[in-house]
């Protein structure tokens, strides 16, 4: 994980358990509003794999809220971050002919739009949206 990952997920766990609650619950919330936009038609509104779209896959999408249960109890948040932004190949995410987008190169496209051409400022507009759909992942875990 790159050290401005590392310092992003550090500052947001910080937030979580040391007194920034409205950073934290704000963080969550527009998590969980991308999750609403993005994840969900595939992963279900509660993140448990029964999206409309998801339902007509050979495999049906990952039941996100067993993530830590599956992990011993551990969030597993490298993995998460790396199968959100494309690095962990997962067929459904663009990998292998699916017509799923993997969401780093879409997120980076976007935020490129918005930023322009400065490419550093759009990564970190990225790594900031996948951590807050990290952040309400991790939220709705069993």
């Amino acid at each position: 994980m790159t050290q401005v990952i590392r310092s992003a997920a550090a500052a947001l766990i910080l937030g979580l358990a040391f007194g920034a609650p409205a950073m934290a619950q704000s963080t969550v919330e527009a998590g969980a509003a991308a999750f609403k936009n993005r994840c969900a038609v595939c992963h279900g509104e509660t993140g448990k794999g029964d999206g409309t779209v998801g339902q007509m896959f050979t495999h049906p999408p990952k039941n996100l809220t067993l993530l830590s249960k599956e992990n011993g109890g551990v969030f597993p948040f490298e993995r998460v971050y790396q199968s959100i932004d494309g690095r962990k190949k997962i067929a459904a995410h663009g990998i292998g002919g699916s017509p799923m987008p993997i969401w780093g190169e879409y997120l980076m496209e976007e935020a490129m739009e918005r930023q322009g051409t400065d490419k550093n400022a759009a990564a970190l507009m990225v790594q900031g949206r996948i951590l807050q759909l990290i952040a309400y992942i991790q939220s709705v875990q069993q």
